[in-house]
């Protein structure tokens, strides 16, 4: 996975040859300018800036592409959603283009309407999307992400807020500790398991040490394009009062782990026990029963699809998806 960014200066260079471009069009100019969500109004409100003069030409609509239903959806200030655009010259904008679902659906719903020329354009455009902008900026992977015109570029972390701590690999010299206060169903698993888990099945392991203690550990390993998580548990500790997210700590190295090696879904036999915990973390059932194995502990497998198409908004915390 490589991360690219772009900041203020380049967002407005490629901005900046883009509206050259357009106004070169001279009469096939396109009037009616489509924003896909308030990303995309991002890059109109950029781009007639830099055309001054065509401004009383241009007529702007914000729509949305709802994928549950497959239909366009407009905001309130849109003054042309439900008129038809028999003869109009379209722009449709996106800041980024990931599957290219939105796109295509909102150009198949101009085409529809009767527009005589569709124009489209993106800062940003991920290779395996089905439908190629007739312009864009950047091409990246797949399974790449991209950090643009942002104010301060947010680090990694590994909670929310972090516990302090040290996450690292487990190694040989950590066989005659213990692990505390282990629960169901991991009661009697030992360092010395997870030691083997790594060196027999190549499995990943890592282990979280707080105040002297080893109070969590994952164990995971690639099998193709699935991280296999066999293993994983942090302790209930309070900070201040407050629970420390060591199981999520934990969780959050898994994810980035498994998405810097490019994998597609985290896979897990979760224990009916904790199986709210995994929904709350986005997993999903593969499976409708329980298996029943040892000491009449039920399982089944649950999966979580591993998301390469997040755009970061200059507050740290909040990621949409196309």
């Amino acid at each position: 996975m490589i991360t690219y960014f772009l900041g203020a200066e380049e967002v407005a260079a490629y901005n900046r040859d883009f509206s050259i471009r357009l106004d070169q069009l001279g009469d096939n100019f396109p009037t009616h300018w489509f924003a896909l969500g308030l990303s995309g109004r991002k890059v109109i409100d950029a781009l007639i800036e830099l055309l001054p003069h065509r401004q009383e030409q241009i007529i702007v609509g914000i729509a949305h592409f709802d994928r549950q239903t497959d239909t366009i959806q407009f905001s309130k200030e849109t003054p042309f959603g439900e008129s038809k655009l028999d003869g109009k010259r379209v722009l449709i904008l996106d800041a980024a283009v990931h599957s290219g679902r939105s796109m295509l659906g909102m150009t198949q719903f101009v085409q529809n309407a009767g527009a005589q020329e569709i124009i489209s354009y993106t800062l940003v455009l991920k290779r395996g999307s089905m439908l190629v902008p007739t312009f864009f900026s950047v091409v990246i992977d797949d399974k790449d992400r991209i950090y643009f015109d942002l104010d301060i570029l947010p680090n990694n972390r590994l909670a929310k807020p972090a516990p302090p701590g040290v996450l690292r690999a487990i190694t040989t010299q950590d066989l005659d500790r213990e692990i505390v206060d282990i629960p169901a169903p991991f009661i009697g698993l030992t360092v010395g398991d997870l030691v083997y888990d790594r060196d027999a099945h190549g499995s990943h392991v890592y282990i979280f040490e707080y105040a002297g203690e080893i109070v969590g550990f994952v164990s995971f390993r690639k099998i193709g394009a699935t991280l296999f998580i066999g293993a994983w548990y942090g302790a209930k500790r309070l900070l201040n009062g407050e629970k420390m997210k060591i199981g999520g700590a934990l969780f959050r190295w898994t994810e980035t782990w498994g998405r810097s090696a490019r994998c597609e879904r985290i896979e897990l036999w979760a224990y009916k026990a904790a199986a709210a915990v995994y929904e709350h973390l986005g997993f999903t059932a593969t499976e409708t029963g329980w298996r029943t194995l040892g000491a009449g502990q039920e399982f089944r497998v649950m999966e979580k699809k591993i998301l390469y198409n997040i755009k970061v908004t200059d507050e740290p915390d909040v990621a949409y998806r196309d």
